[in-house]
């Protein structure tokens, strides 16, 4: 009898780091057990593996034709500078997707605030504690589809209003 609770106290143990890594890296749970259990039960080295596994993914996914995606627009309180971002995916159902939305944002948000005016250098820019790149390539393990920016433009116009409408 405490063989069998002992087993299921570990079982439950598992199922916890698979939630714990799922919460913090977005990927399946397959991919999340099978991490764990390549680096025995390490937290650290499966974040590690995953990430190597979403470089390898989006290397893969790179040539795939992207389609969709959404136009990003962010502009300042006083309605003089703004920055437009296109960001490309395969399918219309990542580009709704929430994952993808918060990316988007977030994308234009940077190149905003640090006046870039080149998809090279916002993919270089800081994105929390890593990059603008390296946030794509961990997006496109998580949703599995080819996720491009394909172009930004930052504009500043003193003395002209600038206004943003985004029919849909």
């Amino acid at each position: 009898m405490i063989f069998l609770q002992m087993r299921v106290s570990v079982k439950m143990s598992s199922m916890e780091l698979i939630k714990k890594l799922r919460d913090s890296t977005g990927s399946g749970i397959v991919d999340c057990k099978k991490a764990l259990s390549e680096n025995n039960n390490d937290i650290e080295s499966a974040v590690r593996w995953l990430r190597e596994k979403g470089i390898l993914k989006a290397q893969k996914k790179q040539d795939r034709e992207t389609n969709e995606g959404v136009v990003s627009f962010y502009n300042n309180s006083s309605h003089t500078e703004f920055t437009v971002c296109k960001i490309k995916c395969e399918t219309d159902f990542v580009s709704r997707g929430e994952a993808f939305q918060e990316f988007a944002n977030a994308v234009v948000e940077i190149a905003f605030d640090n006046a870039i005016d080149s998809v090279e250098s916002l993919m270089q820019a800081q994105y929390g504690e890593s990059t603008v790149e390296t946030a794509r390539v961990e997006l496109v393990g998580r949703v599995g589809e080819n996720i491009q920016v394909s172009a930004v433009h930052y504009a500043k116009h003193e003395g002209e209003f600038v206004s943003v409408y985004s029919h849909g």
